[in-house]
């Protein structure tokens, strides 16, 4: 864990035992196995992300600068092609963050969630 993250001391050892934990419910096993053989997925990374910029979806696109296993490349193109879908997504490029940005800079991600949040309209009825 600590070669994915930017400050290696926050791969400790609570957040070992929260992974423990996680992966020793009845259902733990199957997941981490989905994951892990999961295969190439059927859609390319460039099509999805065009199409995902089709749809009326707000979206903002959140990485870890020092991320080195989905480096920073990946989200600015994932950015690029999202607008070629026709909309803009806000790019964030957060630091010093790796691959778990949001346990890394919680405070960041939790302000960029609230950007998020603050921008959707709401129905005031749900009729």
């Amino acid at each position: 864990l600590r070669q994915v993250y930017a400050s290696p001391s926050r791969a400790d050892q609570q957040l070992a035992r929260d992974i423990c934990t996680s992966a020793s419910h009845p259902n733990g096993p199957r997941v981490f196995s989905s994951i892990l053989f999961a295969g190439r997925a059927k859609d390319e990374f460039d099509d999805v992300m065009r199409r995902l910029g089709e749809k009326d979806l707000e979206t903002y696109l959140v990485y870890g600068r020092e991320d080195p296993w989905v480096r920073p490349v990946w989200g600015q193109r994932a950015s690029r092609r999202y607008a070629e879908g026709g909309r803009l997504a806000p790019y964030y490029e957060l630091s010093p963050a790796g691959h778990c940005v949001h346990h890394e800079a919680p405070g960041a991600v939790a302000s960029v969630c609230l950007n998020l949040v603050r921008g959707v309209d709401v129905p005031l009825s749900v009729e």
